[in-house]
This record gives structure tokens, sequence and C-alpha cells, in this order.
């Protein structure tokens, strides 16, 4: 049996339709936040761009001290189940899946596992150059805890 060996070229340019609401994220932002077990500010950048068209979002953060590990995260949408899902990775090896869901200026990602769930709930402000948000964890699959305070503001 011979081996084809023809790469797969796929290329597209449509925009996902389930993706679009989360259009107003593109762009550099600025991070701000604390964390209980960090003494020093955290701060970095975050950068929403599209891939592959408008057919995944790419999420990056890059984060000036030591705190939180850098990641990269790709969203995309499950059209049949009608929903958003984010694959996340880190510079420590740690891959995640969460669930995604952007209405009314609200986006929350949330992950749960048992005994380690993650939530995130993040406003965008009239302006839509301020995200204001908290992280929250859960060990023991019933208390939620705050974990990290963030604000992403837009660079200009």
């Amino acid at each position: 049996m011979k081996k084809d060996n023809k790469t797969l070229n796929w290329d597209s340019t449509g925009e996902n339709p389930a993706l679009k609401k989360l259009d107003i994220l593109i762009g550099d932002w600025e991070i701000s936040g604390s964390h209980p077990l960090i003494s020093n500010p955290i701060t970095g950048k975050i950068n929403f761009s599209w891939f592959n068209g408008e057919s995944f979002l790419i999420m990056s953060t890059d984060f000036n001290h030591s705190g939180p590990p850098n990641s990269t995260a790709i969203i995309g949408s499950d059209d049949s189940a009608e929903k958003l899902s984010m694959l996340y990775f880190d510079e420590r090896g740690v891959s995640r899946i969460y669930d995604v869901v952007f209405n009314n200026n609200v986006l929350k990602m949330e992950r749960n596992y048992p005994g380690f769930s993650q939530r995130f709930k993040g406003i965008v402000n009239d302006n839509q150059n301020t995200i204001e948000g908290a992280w929250e964890l859960c060990k023991d699959d019933i208390n939620w805890k705050k974990d990290l305070e963030i604000t992403y503001t837009r660079i200009k």
C-alpha cells in the first residue's frame, strides 16, 4: 500500500458567526491585577486576534512579573451544540478546556473539574476600552474563592 504524501491545505477566510460577538475584544490590552498569593501588582499584556480569517479567536497573555503563567488560548465554536469553547495552554505545560459565554458585555469562562474548578467573569465597560473581572477557584466542589482580580485596558 502506497502512502499518499499530500498535505492538507485548508484555508478558510470566512468568519465564524458564533464568534462575531467577540469582535469587541480584538486588539492589545494592558493587564493590571492582584492575586492573594502574589505580593507585587500583576502587570502585562493580552492580545486578542483572529486566526484563519475569523474562524477562531486567539488569546495570548504576556505577564511582566512572576505570577500567572504566560498562555495562549484558542476560542472556537461547536455549531451543533451552539456553544463556545476555549482550549488553553500555558508555559508550565498546563492545558485546559473552558466553556465561554459572551452576552450583554459580560465575558464568562468556566471549567468544572472535580477538585479544581475555575471561572472568570469580566464586564466590558460601555466605551469598550476596559474589562473589569475576576477569576475564582473551587477546590472542594462547593466553595468558590476569589483567585485573581484583573483589569484589561485597551491600548490605543
